[in-house]
Parts: structure tokens; sequence; C-alpha cells
């Protein structure tokens, strides 16, 4: 019976982290007309940070064809 229950909780919690992202703080850092910009982005997956960092990225190239923008 003892097994049982650890069995199940075990699956409990391995059920429970499959449903939970992992979110970070990440820091897009953007470089434009030689000035250095940072963004940061709290508690976020990496691949909406990813989005995120890019888009600022396509913002940034329409002051100046050169910006580009990383993912920290």
């Amino acid at each position: 019976m003892k097994k049982t229950a650890a069995i199940t909780l075990a699956l409990v919690f391995v059920g429970a982290l499959a449903f939970t992202g992992c979110r970070k703080n990440y820091t897009c850092d953007c470089t434009a007309s030689g000035q250095t910009y940072h963004y940061d982005l709290v508690k976020e997956k990496k691949k909406t940070a990813q989005s995120t960092c890019d888009l600022e990225q396509t913002d940034w190239k329409m002051v100046d064809p050169a910006a580009t923008c990383t993912l920290k």
C-alpha cells in the first residue's frame, strides 16, 4: 500500500513538472547607432523571449539597418 502511494505521489509530481514551463529572466541587448539598450524579460519561456527580442531587432532596424539584438 505504501509503495502504491509513493508511486502515485511521484506521478503527480512529474505531471506537475510537465505542465510548468521553464520560465526564466532574460535580457535582450540591442545595439543601434552606437548605443546599447537592455530589455529585461521577466519570467518568460525561452521561445517567447527570443521572439520578443527578434521583434525588438526588427524595430531597431527601422532606425539603424545595422542594429542587432541578442538574447542573454
